[in-house]
């Protein structure tokens, strides 16, 4: 009897081990996902800033028919309609290509999608923007859209050191 009652109780003790070891791989296993603002900031404190969510291991993405690894991306989610003609929707989520080395943002031209650092008065945030020209080595303008699709340039070149990486993909969410 006593046996029995024993059985049983390290049974359950397995059972909630296993189930505690799978919960353990499921949350080391999500995929981080931060907010990017895809419109302009005029109120840094209405920016959502550094939002974080997550994926589950078990999302699958599918991109040109081949399945994408998002740990391989920066992943995103979108705040904002700027890019809606671009066919980048907010709520949308980007995958972002980080570039490991300064030489690697040789790549940018015109047209691109590019994730950016934004700095302004000790705010720290992250958007995307299109790229209108590459002024040098050191500069990038950038144009955004209104709801109506109309161009808009931003008000300052960013610094090539605050971009972060370019959006490969999108994917509505």
């Amino acid at each position: 009897m006593i046996l029995n009652l024993l059985y049983v109780l390290l049974i359950a003790i397995a059972i909630v081990a296993i189930m505690l070891f799978i919960v353990f791989l499921y949350k080391k296993n999500t995929i981080p996902v931060t907010t990017v603002k895809a419109g302009p900031i005029q109120n840094i404190h209405a920016f959502s800033g550094n939002i974080k969510t997550s994926i589950s291991p078990f999302d699958s993405f599918y991109h040109e028919g081949k399945k994408v690894n998002p740990r391989d991306y920066i992943v995103c989610k979108v705040d904002g309609d700027c890019m809606t003609p671009r066919g980048i929707n907010a709520c949308d989520l980007v995958f972002i290509k980080e570039f490991k080395a300064d030489n690697e943002k040789d790549i940018i031209k015109k047209g691109d999608i590019i994730y950016i650092k934004y700095l302004k008065d000790d705010y720290e945030g992250y958007k995307i923007r299109e790229v209108d020209e590459r002024l040098d080595d050191k500069l990038v303008k950038t144009l955004y859209y209104s709801a109506e699709g109309v161009i808009k340039h931003s008000s300052n070149p960013h610094k090539l050191e605050n971009i972060i990486g370019i959006v490969k993909m999108k994917f509505k969410n």
